[in-house]
């Protein structure tokens, strides 16, 4: 495989959903351009976070790590590399937009209003207020539901009036039954997506309220309130940079312009570029 993305992301094969995305958090303030990084640093970042952020790409990814010689997984495994790669190109350019994108998408699960509406007839459906990703889960879980559960309801329903005597059936029994065997599994698949979407929501509440105020940090599993266990921030502020180990340096000219430069003092023969006119040339050793 080309890449292994536990180990871009820093995690182990056996992380959560929480554990990627936090380390992926804090890739992305390493990685991002407008935080010191690289433009291909932070594709790679996305690109496996697009993966292993997803069950599905994630469990075909884990297949084809475990075993290279299954043709059909590699191929499972390229083609969902091959797309995340397309979608990590859309990352925002500017940290702060990124930054917004990552806090918009949380907050989307975190203050989702979470409640029902009557159908009638006491029968409740679940809504999620404001919530994009709310209604995704509720509507995914209620195709789920409808693809699924329906159709086996259906075959136990229609299994069950085979066994039944023409004089007995009632066309009005029968198309309630029908109507209860395919819109049961739809409404239960609804209230499952919906019960979903608010576990991960309180989770990313907890997470939230552990999360170290560090921004080059960002752990939501080593604050404990005082003291990050990560970085070291307390409530003070972050720790105080460690000192830049200092090292001799030497005056030299550039050969072709004569451009002065700085360069290490060391006992081995250093090649230097001139930042005036890129001339390379080679820097003898000190004696």
């Amino acid at each position: 495989m080309e890449h292994d993305y536990y180990q871009i992301l820093g995690v182990t094969p056996t992380a959560d959903h929480d554990a990627i995305r936090d380390a992926y958090r804090r890739k992305a303030m390493q990685c991002h351009p407008d935080r010191g990084g690289t433009h291909a640093e932070m594709l790679l970042v996305q690109e496996a976070f697009e993966v292993l952020s997803v069950a599905d790409r994630r469990r075909a990814y884990d297949a084809a790590r475990a075993d290279t010689n299954n043709t059909m997984s590699q191929q499972t495994a390229a083609t969902d590399a091959r797309d995340a790669r397309q979608r990590a190109e859309q990352y925002p350019p500017r940290w702060a937009d990124m930054e917004e994108l990552l806090n918009r998408v949380a907050r989307d699960f975190t203050d989702a209003e979470h409640a029902s509406v009557d159908l009638g007839r006491g029968i409740q459906a679940p809504t999620a207020g404001k919530s994009v990703s709310g209604w995704v889960f509720i509507l995914l879980g209620a195709i789920l539901g409808g693809v699924f559960v329906s159709p086996m309801i259906y075959g136990l329903f229609e299994g069950g009036m085979a066994h039944t005597p023409p004089n007995v059936k009632n066309n009005s029994q029968t198309g309630l039954c029908l109507l209860f065997a395919v819109a049961a599994p739809v409404l239960g698949g609804a209230w499952v997506g919906a019960a979903i979407h608010k576990r991960i929501g309180r989770s990313m509440k907890e997470s939230e309220r552990g999360r170290c105020p560090n921004p080059r940090c960002g752990s939501s599993r080593g604050w404990d309130g005082s003291h990050c266990r990560h970085c070291g921030t307390t409530a003070n502020g972050p720790p105080p940079a460690r000192p830049e180990p200092t090292q001799a340096t030497r005056i030299v000219r550039c050969e072709k312009c004569g451009q002065q430069l700085r360069v290490p003092s060391v006992s081995a023969e250093l090649e230097v570029t001139c930042k005036s006119c890129n001339h390379k040339f080679g820097c003898k050793p000190l004696p």
